[in-house]
């Protein structure tokens, strides 16, 4: 986690992480005709006080998306994904993801 992540979230009233996932887990179409860095706007707009975007393919997610939301907003960004190695905490690191939760 980086220091931008944890001083954005503590000093948020209230705290809000909102989420960018394309499917649901019953694969119900959650953008429609937004694109996603259209949502992240809105929900920086709206005072999130970061980003998360779920980047596992049961949800529609890739490296795309998290690059998208990650170039359409200013807000630190936290990757949700089933990680399973070093090597996906840095390859969300490089995309300019600011924390990882780790789902096992």
């Amino acid at each position: 986690m980086t220091a931008p992540f944890v001083a954005a979230v503590a000093a948020a009233r209230p705290a809000l992480i909102m989420e960018v996932k394309r499917r649901s887990g019953a694969g119900a179409d959650l953008l429609a005709d937004r694109s996603p860095a259209a949502v992240a706007a809105a929900y920086e707009r709206a005072g999130a006080a970061c980003l998360s975007v779920v980047t596992g393919r049961w949800f529609g997610g890739s490296a795309e998306l998290l690059a998208e939301v990650v170039e359409a907003t200013s807000l630190p960004v936290l990757v949700k994904d089933f990680v399973t190695s070093r090597r996906h905490v840095a390859a969300a690191g490089a995309a300019g993801a600011s924390a990882v939760l780790l789902a096992a």
